[in-house]
């Protein structure tokens, strides 16, 4: 009887543990060539039922060219109405409805004037309606959300979860175009280090 009496008070806890699954979506397909090659990325996450939106900076594991400043702007679709009750200071509720950078049109968006927001601590937007993970929807383009990051020496780029609909450039305040010598000027440079050591030799002797 006891054994059945502990079952049945654990039960709820337990249906409520599964009820609250977490969701999540990693931005980590840049429209910089660069930025992409970095592997940096941010996930966005929520607890279904619940009320927050968490927004992280994850860093890659190849060294950035330059160091990444903040998350400034953020769009995302969610199949209702939210209403925006608190969040980091400085962000606020910006028009939706427009193709953000090429990775499509989002029916919500965020902006703040500009903060190391979401690389240290992440960025907790509060909403008075719950969040579930259903709600969330893919755009057109393939995206369910995209956001700003800003870096070092004016270098910037956007990120989604789909990918641009065209195809990654290169900022060049991002670093430069990331190019691979082709074999013709790998063979120039081979023939001129030989010329150097054999002019060398001829001057030593």
């Amino acid at each position: 009887m006891d054994a059945l009496a502990r079952i049945l008070i654990l039960l709820p806890a337990t249906i409520l543990s599964l009820q609250l699954q977490a969701g999540m979506i990693t931005l980590d397909q840049w429209n910089s060539t660069e930025l992409q090659a970095s592997g940096d990325a941010i996930n966005m996450s929520w607890t279904d039922g619940g009320h927050t939106l968490s927004i992280q900076w994850l860093n890659g594991a190849s060294p950035d060219l330059v160091s990444p400043g903040g998350v400034d702007k953020i769009g995302f679709n969610y199949d209702g109405t939210l209403t925006f009750a608190a969040g980091t200071a400085g962000w606020g509720v910006a028009p939706g409805g427009s193709n953000i950078a090429d990775f499509g049109t989002f029916n919500v968006r965020y902006r703040e004037p500009g903060s190391s927001d979401g690389l240290i601590a992440a960025i907790e937007l509060t909403f008075v309606e719950q969040l579930f993970d259903a709600n969330f929807f893919t755009n057109s383009d393939g995206n369910t959300a995209v956001a700003h990051v800003r870096y070092d020496n004016d270098c910037s780029g956007f990120v989604g979860d789909g990918g641009p609909a065209t195809a990654a450039g290169s900022n060049a305040s991002c670093g430069g175009p990331i190019t691979v010598p082709e074999p013709s000027s790998l063979a120039l440079l081979a023939l001129g280090l030989i010329s150097l050591a054999y002019s060398r030799k001829v001057f030593n002797s």
